[in-house]
Order: C-alpha cells, then sequence, then structure tokens
C-alpha cells in the first residue's frame, strides 16, 4: 500500500463509506420511503414500492424520467433539461442528505486519513453520487472543509450522469490537476470499481466485513482494506508530489 501510495498525487474518496456513514440516525430506508411517497412517484402508472436505497430510488426516477433507458450518460443531448418530477425527486433528496449530514457517523480513521494526506501533499478530493451540499455540511462539522477547498464533486449539473460514469472523477482531476494514473479513487463498492476503471484511475476498495471484501474482489478489486488505517500508515512515509 505503502508503494501505490508514493505514486499518488491525489487520493478521490467516495463520500457515504470511506468518508462517513450517511443514513444512520437519519434511515436509509426512511429516507427511501419519503421519496417513494413524492407525487411523481405515488402517482405513476406503476408506484414503486421498493427499494430501500435513496440512490435506487433516485435511478429509478430517472429511468422513468428517461422513459426507462436508464441514467443515461453525460454526454447524452437532453441531459440540459431536467424534467419537472425529477427535479423534484432531486431536491428532496438533497433536503434528505443534507438533514442525514448532521448525524452522519464518521468512517473509522477517515479524519485522521484525509488530514495525513493533506499534510503530505496528496490531494484529497470527493466524487460522489450525494449532493455538494450535503458533503459541504459534514465536512464543516468536522473542521475538515479546508482540506477540500474546490474539490468537493458531488451530484453535477446532470442528475444522469451517476456512478459508473466517470464525469465526477473528471472534474475531480481538472480541479486538482491531476493526471489519471496519478490518482487512486477509494470506494465501497463494484460500482465504484467500475468509475475508476472507466475513467483510468486506480482503485482501493475499502470493506470492513469479509463479505464486503468478498464483493469487490468478485468485482476486480486487487487493493482491499478493512481498515483505513492502513492507509494512514502508508501515507506517512515521506512523499513530495
Amino acid at each position: 500500500m505503502r508503494e501505490l501510495l508514493d505514486s499518488t498525487d491525489c487520493v478521490l474518496f467516495d463520500f457515504d463509506g470511506p468518508v462517513c456513514r450517511l443514513f444512520v440516525r437519519h434511515r436509509a430506508a426512511d429516507v427511501a420511503a419519503r421519496l417513494r411517497a413524492l407525487p411523481a412517484l405515488r402517482t405513476a402508472a406503476h408506484p414503486l414500492t421498493e427499494p430501500d436505497d435513496p440512490y435506487a430510488v433516485l435511478r429509478a426516477g430517472i429511468g422513468r424520467a428517461d422513459g426507462g433507458r436508464g441514467h443515461g450518460s453525460p454526454n447524452d443531448p437532453d441531459d440540459g433539461a431536467v424534467p419537472a418530477d425529477l427535479a423534484e425527486l432531486l431536491a428532496a433528496l438533497t433536503a434528505e442528505e443534507v438533514r442525514a449530514a448532521e448525524s452522519a457517523w464518521p468512517t473509522p480513521y477517515a479524519d485522521r486519513l484525509l488530514q495525513t494526506l493533506h499534510a503530505t501533499r496528496r490531494r484529497p478530493a470527493i466524487v460522489t453520487d450525494t449532493s455538494g451540499e450535503a458533503v459541504a455540511r459534514y465536512l464543516d462539522s468536522r473542521g475538515l472543509a479546508h482540506l477540500f477547498a474546490g474539490r468537493i464533486h458531488g451530484r453535477g449539473g446532470s442528475p444522469r450522469a451517476l456512478k459508473p460514469e466517470p464525469e465526477a472523477v473528471h472534474r475531480a482531476l481538472a480541479s486538482t490537476g491531476t493526471a489519471a494514473d496519478r490518482a487512486l479513487l477509494i470506494g465501497t463498492c463494484a460500482r465504484e470499481k467500475e468509475t475508476a476503471d472507466a475513467a483510468g484511475v486506480r482503485f482501493v476498495g475499502y470493506a470492513p466485513s469479509e463479505e464486503g471484501t468478498a464483493a469487490l474482489r468478485a468485482a476486480g478489486a486487487e487493493h482491499v482494506v478493512g481498515s483505513l488505517l492502513e492507509l494512514v500508515d502508508a501515507a506517512r512515509a515521506p512523499h513530495f508530489g
């Protein structure tokens, strides 16, 4: 891991998982239920009765807005147009995320890792499907916002450009002036690995459970850590990027 970080100038973090657990006191299942109860989703020809993941609800809403085409691509010609029903869903999800950020649980050693990366001049950045407002609220509450000036990349101008589309990673690389081969992404699931591959950046999986580790290995992750402390220790090696 130390050798990997020695060739890294920028570390990209997914937010919910590697930085914090967003939906703990503000439970994900309750958030998803409130999103499913929005008029646009409740009155559709086939109302949503599942899933219990807020982001799966968002993807389902995007799929409906796109006529079943899925979340689309940032290159789709109609990405600038957000239907009213989808705009309502996005606004409701953002409000839920901001509220959840106020009671989110820090991931063990995440704060220390972020501070260590900053101190060793490996620029940290956030790349996430979570709203930038929620990320900023959480980082402010932890006294970490100064580590990310201009490098919080949440849901972008196109709500359809969700991972594994690499749009947020491309924005992060541009904001840090980092070449893809000098960056790595820390994520918790196969979708994050797909995103890293699509962007041409390296990937480190974070999985505190055996099941999570197995899933990441099955997705092709070569590097998986069970604790962020492993990365803290590796990052302490001298580095002058």
